[in-house]
């Protein structure tokens, strides 16, 4: 394992521009079904969510739960700024005086500074794969936890990413991609674990559930637009694993050709696992 790239301070790997910035916004509607599936937080108020980022996902719990406030919290300045200014221009993120119905924090997520038992539910979206310490930050959370608080965690499973007819430069980019992510300290299956985690965190009444991503031809659109997010989520490491020599530029380009064309092709398929997690504190 290379140290440098696992202590390093930067460990979002599909990194920080404007073109990452509108694909979360994007991935935020696409998985929207399935991250807000069930989630408990009818008669809540005060919402943590951890890794906030640019506040794609807060936008949608703030429309779906009108009575939340909710406090994002992520390490990087510029994903603060990006989210303030995202949830001031949606006029349902405010409430009827005006006032923010959100505020974000630039803040460490395994050093929370914030009032013990504050609030009263808590929000995770493929935000624990890309932190080092996944338990530490969960046991964090845990103590500013009301007692009985519930947690909605959502996280994927890179592993289970398969396509129809087998694309073997888009797997082997894919497979480069995680192993950088592992080098990084990160887990992109931490989805498999999100059960023992919180168990271990302190969390009870946990429930999981595998959630699939499953597209072909019964709804072409549909897949085309599946395989487009994906080839976008594989185009944010193309700098990282060309500078870094996991792929070549080869390599590259025929992933860019292979995922382009099956994204066409009448007989193509693809399917992903997610999972979510629910608790109590």
């Amino acid at each position: 394992m290379d140290n440098n790239m696992e202590n390093s301070p930067i460990n979002y790997i599909h990194g920080y521009n404007q073109k990452e910035t509108q694909r979360l916004y994007q991935q935020a509607k696409l998985i929207y079904h399935f991250a807000h599936q069930d989630l408990p937080f009818q008669k809540k108020e005060r919402l943590l969510e951890i890794g906030s980022g640019v506040g794609a996902q807060t936008a949608l719990l703030l429309k779906d739960f009108p009575n939340l406030h909710v406090t994002g919290i992520d390490r990087e300045p510029g994903q603060v700024e990006q989210a303030r200014h995202y949830l001031s221009t949606l006029p349902w993120t405010k409430w009827p005086d005006g006032t923010p119905r959100y505020e974000f924090l630039v803040m460490d997520a395994t050093n929370l500074k914030l009032e013990k038992n504050k609030y009263d539910c808590a929000y995770f979206c493929y935000v624990l794969e890309h932190m080092q310490q996944p338990d530490l930050v969960l046991s964090c959370v845990r103590e500013v936890l009301q007692p009985g608080s519930p947690i909605s965690c959502y996280e994927e499973l890179n592993e289970t990413a398969y396509i129809y007819p087998p694309l073997p430069n888009v797997s082997t980019y894919w497979k480069a991609m995680n192993e950088l992510q592992h080098e990084m300290g990160c887990d992109g299956d931490i989805g498999v674990r999100l059960g023992n985690l919180l168990m271990d965190a302190g969390f009870q009444n946990i429930q999981t559930q595998v959630h699939t991503f499953h597209h072909d031809n019964r709804n072409f659109n549909k897949k085309t637009e599946f395989f487009h997010y994906f080839r976008d989520i594989l185009l944010t490491c193309s700098h990282t694993l060309l500078e870094t020599k996991r792929i070549s530029w080869e390599t590259h380009d025929l992933m860019l050709e292979e995922i382009n064309e099956a994204a066409q092709n009448p007989e193509s398929a693809i399917v992903f696992f997610n999972m979510q997690a629910l608790g109590s504190a």
